[in-house]
């Protein structure tokens, strides 16, 4: 008899829902990210942000789950209890990691990156069409570029040029203006809830992207890891 795990799991129904479930989780949450980098071209509101930072989390927070069901951890919990013990202790790490995460770097950044990181929003659209290049002449583009390799730079756009070299003289150029007119949109007294988001669209694209990523590709290899079990137990 083989000492494998999954080949095990799988004589009782809930190994294979489990197996099933992985490879459900792992469509959904490459959905997700495609749909997530459609979305983050442009700058979006507070609705749609809001909604972007839950699913995020509750996706990612599955894919915890469904990581930890698998693991040596689950069988600290009661048998009949562990499906669930597992999910609720998965989303509320991920919950609340990805809102520390979050809520920390906003209170952290300055007014002017939050004031910066405002205009650096209306710029998505056009690093993803490669309209921009750095004051060297480079642009960020080659022609050859995938469009969802595009997307992928485009969404992380606005985190990386929040630190480029000579900031507001480099966004300036993007924009279509001069230095002092760029000092000049940064002297604006916008809300603080205006600033707050423009800079929550600049961070969390990238962080969730992230971490959606990181589950996806982590439950895939674990499912194909199982797929392959099952061939070798046949």
């Amino acid at each position: 008899m083989k000492q494998i795990f999954f080949s095990r799991a799988t004589a009782s129904p809930i190994g294979w829902v489990t197996y099933l479930l992985t490879f459900v989780y792992v469509c959904v949450e490459f959905g997700f990210n495609y749909q997530l980098l459609n979305i983050s071209v442009d700058f979006v509101s507070d609705e749609v942000l809001l909604g972007l930072e839950f699913w995020g989390r509750i996706l990612s927070g599955v894919g915890l789950s469904l990581v930890l069901y698998r693991s040596a951890i689950s069988q600290r919990f009661p048998k009949i209890l562990r499906p669930l013990n597992c999910l609720i202790l998965g989303v509320s790490l991920m919950w609340n990691v990805q809102k520390f995460l979050t809520d920390y770097l906003v209170n952290q950044a300055s007014l002017e990156d939050k004031e910066v990181s405002l205009i650096l929003a209306t710029l998505t659209s056009k690093a993803a069409d490669g309209m921009l290049t750095t004051q060297s002449g480079n642009g960020f583009f080659l022609n050859e570029t995938r469009e969802q390799d595009r997307k992928i730079a485009a969404s992380l756009f606005p985190a990386i040029a929040l630190y480029s070299p000579n900031r507001l003289e480099q966004v300036a150029a993007w924009s279509d203006m001069s230095a002092n007119q760029i000092k000049g949109l940064l002297a604006l007294n916008d809300s603080e809830s205006r600033l707050s988001n423009a800079y929550r669209n600049l961070i969390i694209p990238p962080l969730t992207l992230g971490i959606s990523i990181f589950y996806a590709i982590l439950n895939l290899a674990q499912w194909l890891g199982m797929t392959l079990r099952i061939f070798k137990s046949v």
